[in-house]
This record gives structure tokens, C-alpha cells and sequence, in this order.
């Protein structure tokens, strides 16, 4: 399964083909849209802004199953530090009809700040997860960089959501960003949805707890790629 452009059609100044009428959308600068006609247009307007366009477009992983659809894309963007913004999409649909989508992306190579992004879902709202992302949601909750880098193979990577300048590949590169991590202890998350296809994993998560410090609330989604039970 790959994602394609009927989905997100007015990203590209298109119209959409398979949306609901009570559709909600869910974008990290102009928050949630009710509605087919409002959501068509900030769609329009995150795409105008980045000055997108489909032929530009470089996708990532994937993933669906009966009632959701998760994938990630990057595209170019004017910056000399970040030339790619990475994008994630989940979507919620019923039959062929997507009710919902939420995009997922970072601020900073756009902004130059970060912006914390309120939660999404109620904290009453789990994920059942594969056992590998729970073995990896309890590494991150300990904080303990030993159990978190013994989830990953010898040529395993993490890339945050910056953007390339930001990927720790090999094993001692994600042991340093597992110490940075886990500085302060621990990180306390909680997963809402989850997608499992082929190999490929992805969450949408409220992270409510940076160590010893309680943070407001903030939405955000994870990708993982599995190969033989590890990351």
C-alpha cells in the first residue's frame, strides 16, 4: 500500500474524490477543520504555503488496515539547514470514505521554533501494540539506554522529526542520543492508534512526561520499519 494523491488532493490544489462531508482535518498550524468545505481549504492553504506540488513529492513508509491509513513524505523547502519538510498523515476512514486526517510535522524548519502541539485524543483512548513497539514504549519509559538500543539492529537509525540533519545511524550514535534522551530519566507516552503492515509500524501518541518534568500535553506520531524482530 502506498499513499496517493486522491487522499490528499487539495494539498496539491486538487480536488478530493473520496472524503466525507463531516470530514475533520487536523493540521499542526491552523489546528482542526469541521467539515468538507472548510477542511478543503486549509488543506489548500498548508499546500499554498509550502508551495508543494505532487511531482515534488518523495514517500516514505506506509501502512493501512481496515479503518486507518498511516504514511510519511517529504518535500523540498527553501532552507539551507532543512532542505526536505518530513510530513506524516494518518487517516481514518470507513469503507473507502476517509472520515478523518491528521498531519503530523515539525516546526522548526519552517519556523525556526518549536511549538508544542496539544493532544489529540483523550488519555482514556489505547493502542493495542505489536509486542516489539511495546517492548520499545517500555525502554523509553525506564530510560535506560540499554534496553532501548538493544531494540535496534547493528545498522538500525533514527531520524527525528527535523529532518535529515537530525539522523542517528549505527549503534553508537543511537547509545548518545539514548544518554541525551534519558538525561533526566525517563519518557512517558501514551500510543491512541496503531498500524501494522508488512513490516512497518506506526502510532499516534500524546507524550505527557520528559523525565522528571511534566510537560503540557503534545501530539505527535512515530514510524518504525521491523526486520526481524528489531528495529
Amino acid at each position: 500500500m502506498r499513499m496517493n494523491d486522491i487522499s490528499l488532493n487539495p494539498l496539491f490544489g486538487r480536488a478530493p474524490q473520496n472524503w466525507s462531508k463531516e470530514i475533520e482535518l487536523d493540521l499542526p498550524l491552523w489546528g482542526k477543520s469541521q467539515g468538507l468545505e472548510n477542511s478543503i481549504e486549509n488543506l489548500e492553504r498548508f499546500g499554498a504555503s509550502l508551495g508543494v506540488k505532487w511531482d515534488q513529492v518523495k514517500w516514505g513508509q506506509s501502512a493501512s488496515s481496515s479503518d486507518l491509513i498511516a504514511a510519511e513524505f517529504s518535500i523540498p523547502i527553501s532552507h539551507k539547514q532543512y532542505p526536505k519538510l518530513f510530513i506524516a498523515v494518518a487517516m481514518t476512514k470507513r469503507g473507502d470514505e476517509i472520515q478523518s486526517i491528521r498531519i503530523y510535522h515539525s516546526l522548526w524548519p519552517l519556523k525556526e521554533s518549536h511549538q508544542v502541539r496539544p493532544a489529540l485524543f483523550s488519555m482514556e483512548q489505547r493502542a493495542d501494540v505489536s509486542p516489539l513497539v511495546y517492548d520499545y514504549h517500555q525502554a523509553l519509559t525506564e530510560g535506560k539506554t540499554e534496553g532501548f538500543q538493544s531494540l535496534f539492529r547493528d545498522g538500525g537509525s533514527i531520524r527525528e522529526p527535523s529532518g535529515d540533519s537530525y539522523i542517528k545511524g549505527g549503534s553508537p550514535a543511537i547509545r548518545d542520543f539514548a544518554d541525551a534522551a534519558f538525561s533526566d530519566g525517563g519518557i512517558q507516552i501514551q500510543y491512541h492508534t496503531f498500524v501494522e503492515e508488512a513490516g512497518i509500524c506506526a502510532a499516534e501518541y500524546t507524550c505527557y512526561k520528559w523525565g522528571t518534568q511534566n510537560i503540557p500535553p503534545q501530539a505527535g506520531m512515530e514510524f518504525w520499519e521491523i526486520d526481524q524482530h528489531q528495529i
